[in-house]
């Protein structure tokens, strides 16, 4: 068991977050979170990797404890390859695995061509991209995203945006709403992930609550959709062996997977069972286990027996 810490590092100019555990100098992992997610949700995962594994768990931008985009900014997919690239830089990383979920695991692809030489391995939760998106639809997408940014609760600066955020009484009522929104999560581990995932905000009482952490510009649709056919580039230029895990419960749409897997040069996939889209969340422990299992074993020998594999062609 390590202890959790929590540092910061800047991006022109812009406070991001980082939870660390571990020493400095172990084997290096970097755990990159979903969408309206925050990095401390890994914190079961590390904590039991600690012993042997440098855990970083970076907050992107505008989730977690990192800051949030100024007035008249927003939030551009791009932008988190250079956050990335600044924090492997600053903490001088000369060689990683990545464990990535979701929105993490489509950063982390785009991360392994960045860093071919220094990604060695990396363990993919739902993380082989979205559906792809018919760019015929781009003006009506591009239509959207500006009708979403004339949202009232959006119109101002961070302090305006923080002060129009649904409050709740307490973390027990924000744990009780992520139960409603994902059934598979224990009542324990739906507190833990509140308590990371929320901040002190002010009811309209003025009483004290709590509210998410994330920005709500997050919610509002990118202005450009998902071209597919770049991303294909990326998952080729993976070199990586990529460990891809399901839940076999998620409903969340994920494209036709048999394709993207075959992209990939060396790529073994399996369903954990009794999870949704946030497998980590569900059944931490199913996922220590397939971490260990594929930055420590052989990776050809049988998965353990909590994965169920699935058929790769090639």
């Amino acid at each position: 068991m390590s202890a959790h810490r929590l540092s910061f590092y800047s991006v022109r100019g812009l406070r991001l977050s980082l939870n660390e555990w571990g020493q400095e100098g172990s084997p290096a992992l970097l755990c990159l979170h979903g969408f309206l997610d925050h990095g401390a949700s890994f914190a079961p995962i590390a904590e039991a990797l600690a012993d042997r594994y440098h855990v970083l768990a970076p907050d992107f931008r505008g989730h977690g404890a990192s800051d949030w985009v100024g007035a008249g900014g927003y939030y551009h997919f791009h932008d988190y390859y250079g956050d990335l690239v600044e924090l492997i830089e600053s903490k001088k990383l000369a060689r990683f695995s990545v464990l990535a979920h979701s929105m993490g695991g489509t950063i982390a692809i785009v991360l392994a061509n960045l860093f071919s030489e220094r990604v060695s391995s990396m363990i993919l939760l739902e993380g082989m991209g979205p559906e792809g998106e018919d760019l015929r639809k781009a003006p009506d997408r591009l239509q959207r995203h500006i009708s979403a940014l004339r949202r009232p609760a959006l119109t101002g600066d961070v302090a305006f945006r923080r002060s129009h955020r649904r409050v709740f009484e307490s973390v027990e009522e924000a744990a009780v709403r992520m139960m409603e929104l994902n059934h598979h999560l224990s009542k324990s581990r739906a507190l833990e992930l509140a308590r990371g995932g929320t901040e002190q905000a002010a009811l309209p009482d003025g009483k004290p609550g709590v509210a998410w952490s994330f920005d709500p510009l997050h919610r509002t649709p990118s202005a450009r959709p998902f071209n597919f056919e770049e991303f294909q580039a990326f998952l080729r230029g993976v070199s990586a062996p990529v460990l891809a895990l399901y839940g076999g419960e998620s409903t969340f749409p994920l494209g036709a997977l048999d394709s993207r897997h075959r992209m990939v040069r060396e790529l073994r996939a399996a369903v954990v069972a009794n999870t949704g889209h946030n497998i980590h969340h569900d059944k931490p422990e199913v996922v220590l286990e397939a971490v260990r299992f594929w930055l420590e074993g052989s990776r050809q020998g049988a998965l353990p027996a909590s994965l169920l594999e699935m058929n790769v062609s090639t």
